[in-house]
């Protein structure tokens, strides 16, 4: 893919979100919701340095129109990341109703992940 291809698929991603909350916020920023859990945080910029690591850009906190909200949303892949501590899978199921379609969901549970590292 080349740039120019590129840069409009990050930005039929951008228009994806709401523009109201995209105030402030910025490509490749991490914004931190400190309602959440140090854990789920630290799994969140880990997950934001992997994706800047392959070159990926991404949004944090990302508000949709309808009222969702996702931790990440990769811009390049047109992924959502939902990182879940204390959520199960259901409750976090239940939120991606209020996703759009156009996006894929992948869930990372931060239990899963302190595992991968201390192995």
């Amino acid at each position: 893919m080349n740039n120019k291809e590129r840069q409009k698929i990050i930005n039929d991603n951008l228009r994806l979100l709401d523009p109201y909350s995209r105030h402030g916020s910025y490509v490749n920023q991490i914004r931190i919701n400190i309602g959440n859990s140090y854990e789920h945080e630290r799994l969140k910029f880990d997950e934001c340095f992997r994706l800047k690591k392959k070159g990926y850009d991404f949004f944090t906190e990302a508000e949709f129109p309808n009222g969702g909200r996702a931790d990440i949303v990769d811009l390049v892949n047109g992924e959502i990341i939902e990182i879940l501590h204390s959520e199960t899978i259901e409750e976090a199921m239940d939120k991606t109703k209020k996703y759009p379609s156009d996006l894929f969901v992948r869930f990372i549970h931060t239990h899963d992940a302190l595992k991968k590292v201390m192995e």
